[in-house]
């Protein structure tokens, strides 16, 4: 089997294939996804061969490269990210489940990790990491009615600008036991910091909740109005 490192970083990309071809790979490393598509076959029943494809951000740009790739060839694609898209990765696993795999970029992610989804993509398998399919499979992030009312009063005193020791002072609460409200509001609201790691979280549940404050406001007016609630979904 021949894998392909696609890492716009060199040393970063040539590290990767020194680290595959001690896993036992014949591994390749080229700058570019472009030079990648090129140097895989597009001739069915060839040798195996797998992309990994090492990024910052799996956006929709990069999905729809993976969905070119991945049509046009019978090669798989893995790929390394520090940031995935969700919603894009959704449709992308949607529209080709096969021969494709995603890890997220990070101090726990490990050569035999990579060298496991590579095989498993090799073989045509889809292959998931569990934190990115946890994340795929809730539906929606949680609603803040949802949220116990201890973990909402903390989200408004957030929304008001108090840091936690303020927060902790007016609730009678230890700074520690609002810290623990406020990861598990943030993970409530979908709020993962391996998926969102260039978001400030504390700023983001702030605009959320004032967000779904408006359009509670909106809807109220709206009633008050006599206009059915319903219109305001449209």
């Amino acid at each position: 089997m021949r894998v392909v490192v696609v890492c716009e970083d060199s040393l970063l990309g040539k590290g990767l294939r020194a680290l595959l071809e001690g896993e036992g790979f014949k591994a390749y490393f080229v700058e570019t996804f472009a030079r990648a598509t090129r140097f895989c076959s597009l001739e069915p029943g060839g040798s195996r061969e797998v992309v990994v494809w090492v990024l910052d951000r799996l956006d929709l740009d990069a999905i729809a490269q993976a969905q070119e790739f991945l049509a046009g060839r019978e090669a798989g694609l893995c790929v390394l990210a520090k940031a995935v898209h969700l919603e894009h990765l959704r449709e992308q696993v949607l529209d080709h489940p096969k021969g494709f795999g995603v890890l997220l970029r990070g101090p726990d992610c490990k050569p035999a990790d990579i060298s496991a989804v590579i095989k498993q993509v090799a073989l045509g398998a889809l292959s998931i990491e569990q934190t990115l399919l946890r994340q795929m499979l809730r539906p929606t992030p949680t609603a803040e009615s949802e949220l116990t009312p201890t973990e909402q009063r903390v989200l408004d005193l957030i929304s008001s600008g108090w840091r936690n020791r303020e927060i902790a002072r007016r609730l009678g609460r230890s700074e520690k036991a609002i810290e623990n409200h406020i990861g598990r509001l943030y993970a409530k609201l979908g709020l993962d910091p391996r998926l969102h790691p260039d978001i400030d979280r504390r700023v983001t549940a702030a605009m959320l909740h004032a967000e779904r404050a408006s359009v509670r406001l909106a809807l109220h007016s709206a009633q008050s109005d006599g206009q059915p609630a319903e219109a305001w979904g449209k």
